[in-house]
This record gives C-alpha cells, sequence and structure tokens, in this order.
C-alpha cells in the first residue's frame, strides 16, 4: 500500500435472519519507523601488488550503500589498527568512491559511515594489505 493514501472502506455484519448493519472507516497508511542505512563497499584484494613506481592509486567503492529512503552523507576514515601511508584525493573521504593515492607497503584499514536524512548511520570496515613489488634484484 502506498505511504499517505487514504482509504474508506464499508463493513456490512449480516445476521441469520438477514439482518444487516454497516459502518465506514477511514484509513490512511503511515510510513514505519526510519531503518539505519546499509553500508556497502565492493570487493577489494586482501592483497595489492604495488607496481614501485609510487604512482599507485586505489578506489574504493561505497556507492552500493543504501537506506530505506535516501543516503545523505559519506564519511570514509583510517581505523588506527591501519599502519601505511597514503592519502585521499579531491576530497573523496566524503563521497561514495575512496581515491586512495601514494600507497606506501603496509596494511591498510578503512571504515566506511553512511548517514541518512534522519541522522541515522551504518559502517562498514575494509582492510587490505599493500607489498612491494619485487625488485630486478631479488629474481
Amino acid at each position: 500500500l502506498a505511504v499517505g493514501k487514504n482509504f474508506r472502506l464499508r463493513v456490512t455484519a449480516v445476521d441469520q435472519d438477514g439482518a444487516n448493519s454497516s459502518a465506514i472507516a477511514s484509513l490512511t497508511v503511515l510510513p514505519g519507523p526510519n531503518q539505519p542505512p546499509k553500508a556497502v563497499i565492493a570487493a577489494v584484494p586482501a592483497r595489492l601488488q604495488l607496481d614501485g613506481t609510487g604512482g599507485e592509486l586505489l578506489a574504493i567503492d561505497g556507492s552500493a550503500s543504501w537506506d530505506d529512503k535516501l543516503v545523505t552523507g559519506y564519511r570514509w576514515t583510517r581505523l588506527s589498527n591501519s599502519s601505511a601511508a597514503g592519502f585521499a584525493l579531491n576530497g573523496s573521504a566524503s563521497q561514495p568512491v575512496l581515491l586512495l593515492a601514494n600507497l606506501l607497503p603496509g596494511r591498510y584499514a578503512f571504515r566506511l559511515t553512511v548517514r541518512d536524512a534522519e541522522n541515522a548511520s551504518g559502517f562498514a570496515d575494509v582492510a587490505f594489505k599493500a607489498v612491494a613489488w619485487p625488485s630486478a634484484d631479488a629474481v
């Protein structure tokens, strides 16, 4: 049933002798309680091989996050157990897709928090390990 739609219902009761009585009732469909949004992060490789140029760029995609009404905000934060360097590009820490540049070998861990219009929130975490490309000397 559509939220906000009004319905008029007629109920008629008939007894065994055929006598009847009717009543009309109005019904309005109300919205249910707000549900917190669901943060969804696309799969990231658990192990990321760096190419050794220092120009690595990684996109972590949270655009599949959803809400019963509308996701109104995204916030990516580096978790305390994230030991590696690198930085977010172009204000992407407040966008659906986090763009990371200048990745160095190490462990990375991020949390995506999404908010809805009623300020409810949900989160998801992602972690991966960046490893150095083997040098020519190692071959």
